[in-house]
């Protein structure tokens, strides 16, 4: 994992005007402290990549993933929160009707 995470920071730092390379660095790094059961830090590292390029086409699936992070964690306030930004910032998307789906279940 120590490889990968140093791998997809580098990706992030030498990418960052490539929309497509930088959100496949960030998420990498993510799903990187997720396996290493970091679910709050992986969560928040979504969150940060939505909030630092909120007009990229993958901010959604950004808010998505932390809202799913912050749940697996038990903290099912920050997830709430996080999937009512999803559906403010995104609506009328797949991604925003899965967000209001998910918070009926909760």
């Amino acid at each position: 994992v120590v490889e990968a995470k140093a791998a997809f920071q580098k990706c992030i730092d030498d990418y960052k005007s490539d929309p497509v390379l930088v959100y496949a660095g960030w998420n990498g790094a993510a799903a990187c402290l997720e396996q290493e059961g970091n679910l709050r830090e992986a969560a928040a590292k979504y969150e940060a990549f939505a909030q630092k390029y909120d007009r990229s086409p993958f901010a959604g699936a950004a808010l998505k993933e932390a809202a799913r992070c912050y749940g697996q964690a038990g903290d099912r306030e920050k997830e709430r929160a996080i999937l009512q930004m999803l559906i403010d910032k995104h609506k009328n998307t797949p991604m925003a009707s899965e967000a209001q789906a998910r918070l009926k279940t909760m």
